[in-house]
């Protein structure tokens, strides 16, 4: 059957979608699809019958239960966006990660299939309901076309930094900025492969000035981790920032010695500024 004909046969069901993604909703719940059935004069019986249909013939797909995307076929609407999927799948939530970091051309690396998120809330992936266990440091993802979605839970208290960014089209999602973004590196620095790695990505970003260094520190105050900030501090003044800025990081109060690098073991110089040992093998 050509696209065409496939219109004809679709039309209340067509004229349903045309009317949710044309408020710029490629992902769209059940609410949503119920403001336009109103909007329309469909019954909600009659609607879900339509969603029905409108899946079944290959214009929308079911992301999860409740939730659909399109998938492009509609002649003058794009795909649904990978972020907007992902920024809709769990609520409130917010890209992070390498994903922003490429966004924000913060590196040079790329996301390979995935698309990392924070949120405050509990997540359950369907993965976690089946019992699958993930290997090593992997992560439970939600798989979706050929796609993982990585869900990092947050406290409610760390769930900042955030800003929208503008994607494509009438898109825009929320995103960690610049500075949550880097701060995220010191939080769990194994999650960029090593710690010479988020120093790296820390000095060429320094060198370039694409950062706002007061605005780190006062993210890393806020997050109020000792040792996230020992760390941090510790790797801004390597790179020559100065103390004024620094003033509130070293402050902070912390109890006993932190290693420099959290993946290795407790060997090196200790640095009582700080309260760091530098363990990293390259110093040494």
């Amino acid at each position: 059957m050509s696209l065409e004909q496939d219109i004809n046969a679709d039309l209340p069901a067509l004229r349903l979608l045309r009317t949710v993604v044309g408020k710029s909703r490629h992902v769209f719940d059940i609410d949503d699809a119920k403001d336009a059935a109103v909007q329309l004069g469909f019954s909600e019986g009659y609607m879900h019958q339509l969603l029905h249909r409108l899946v079944k013939s290959g214009w929308i797909y079911s992301v999860r239960r409740g939730l659909y995307a399109s998938t492009g076929r509609l002649p003058g609407y794009s795909i649904a966006h990978d972020y907007a999927i992902a920024t809709r799948l769990v609520q409130p939530s917010a890209l992070c990660r390498f994903t922003a970091l490429s966004y924000h051309e913060l590196t040079e690396q790329i996301p390979f299939r995935t698309i990392h998120v924070m949120t405050p809330k509990k997540v359950v992936t369907p993965g976690m309901r089946r019992g699958n266990k993930p290997a090593g440091r992997s992560r439970h993802a939600w798989e979706i076309r050929g796609l993982n979605y990585e869900y990092y839970h947050v406290k409610p208290e760390h769930f900042f930094g955030i800003e929208r960014v503008y994607v494509a089209g009438n898109l825009w999602v929320p995103m960690t900025d610049k500075e949550r973004t880097i701060l995220d590196l010191f939080v769990a620095p194994f999650w960029a492969g090593s710690f010479e790695s988020v120093y790296g990505i820390l000095k060429q970003n320094l060198t370039e000035q694409t950062l706002d260094i007061p605005k780190l520190v006062k993210y890393a105050v806020r997050y109020d981790e000792a040792s996230l900030t020992k760390r941090l501090g510790w790797c801004l003044e390597e790179l020559g920032v100065s103390e004024t800025i620094l003033r509130p990081l070293l402050e902070m109060r912390i109890s006993g010695y932190r290693v420099l690098d959290p993946d290795r073991i407790a060997h090196g110089r200790c640095n009582k500024r700080w309260m760091i040992i530098d363990n990293l093998a390259a110093r040494h």
